[in-house]
């Protein structure tokens, strides 16, 4: 964390994605844990799913390349 490693690997994913001709990417997350660093990355969230212990919530979210 906080080394920038996983924002490098999210743009060599979405590079990657885009010379394959994909036209989106997409993440899953539980609420408390990457949920501000993949917004921060351009990621929106598509849906959440709720029903986990301690009443947490995962996060799907989607990003347009």
């Amino acid at each position: 964390r906080k080394q920038g490693y996983g924002k490098i690997l999210i743009e060599k994913v979405s590079e990657l994605g885009k010379l394959r001709g994909c036209t989106f990417i997409t993440v899953s997350t539980m609420e408390w844990e990457a949920l501000d660093f993949y917004k921060s990355l351009g990621f929106v969230v598509e849906f959440i799913r709720s029903g986990y212990s301690q009443n947490t919530r995962m996060c799907f979210l989607r990003k347009e390349l």
